[in-house]
């Protein structure tokens, strides 16, 4: 019986008042804890809990929105986590089993009640060097916590093309659908969609220089992209394609 079912349970029984089940419902929105308004209920709007945003926070702030984030859903992912906040951070989360990725500047709570996610589908994740793993780790992290088996491939771009070629073998007829990591010129995605029957999702990331500009001609090319069926999210957001390759398989 999910929270919303309860509360009417209840209401019908005459255990709560309309006026207190109407306080009860509002309080599944919302929860405030000191400078922060978490989005508690985005799982019941959209299956998929808030993504704590880590940059800007204080590890204290962190630690709020993680542990009420995953007493509410079993699970709480934090993104863009240096390995000083975590440590900080993690001394708050007691009672929670939590991992940092330092890699992906990921953090990941799970509550004690926590049940793993039933499998929904394979994504392919394919990053072209070794300078775009971070972000292609962060779209892994974020998808197999979603219940999606990932498939990975990184250094295979598009300056040694047989590298795609020969990692492409171990995901034609498992994946689904493919996440495509890559700075500089980014004509990965492009080249990846011109060679399988699946959705692509292309993440420009920031790697590159001089007219690279902090990735904005990655997220151009990536745009620009050439066969049809190329889906682009923002710059350096693994996370964002992560949960966009959940939606299509789910």
């Amino acid at each position: 019986m999910s929270e919303l079912e309860n509360i009417l349970n209840k209401l019908l029984k005459g255990e709560l008042s309309i006026k207190e089940a109407a306080t009860e419902i509002k309080k599944m929105y919302v929860k405030e804890t000191m400078k922060l308004t978490l989005d508690i209920s985005r799982a019941f709007r959209r299956d998929i809990p808030e993504i704590v945003w880590g940059e800007g926070k204080s590890a204290s702030e962190l630690a709020r929105a993680v542990k009420a984030t995953a007493e509410r859903n079993g699970y709480a992912i934090a993104t863009r986590v240096d390995f000083d906040k975590y440590r900080k951070a993690v001394r708050s989360l007691k009672g929670l089993k939590v991992e940092f990725f330092k890699e992906a500047s990921i953090l990941r709570a799970f509550s004690n009640s926590y049940v793993p996610i039933k499998k929904k589908g394979c994504v392919g994740i394919v990053a072209a060097g070794t300078s775009d793993i971070s972000v292609a780790e962060e779209a892994r992290i974020v998808a197999e916590t979603l219940g999606l088996e990932a498939i990975c491939a990184y250094d295979v771009g598009v300056a040694g093309l047989y590298r795609l070629l020969d990692s492409l073998g171990r995901m034609i007829g498992k994946a689904e659908v493919y996440i495509a990591v890559a700075g500089m010129e980014a004509s990965l995605p492009s080249v990846l969609a011109g060679l399988v029957d699946r959705p692509v999702i292309a993440v420009p990331t920031s790697t590159g220089f001089g007219v690279g500009v902090g990735g904005l001609l990655a997220l151009a090319s990536s745009l620009q992209s050439c066969p049809m069926g190329v889906a682009t999210v923002n710059i350096d957001g693994g996370a964002q394609a992560a949960v966009f390759a959940y939606m299509i398989l789910k």
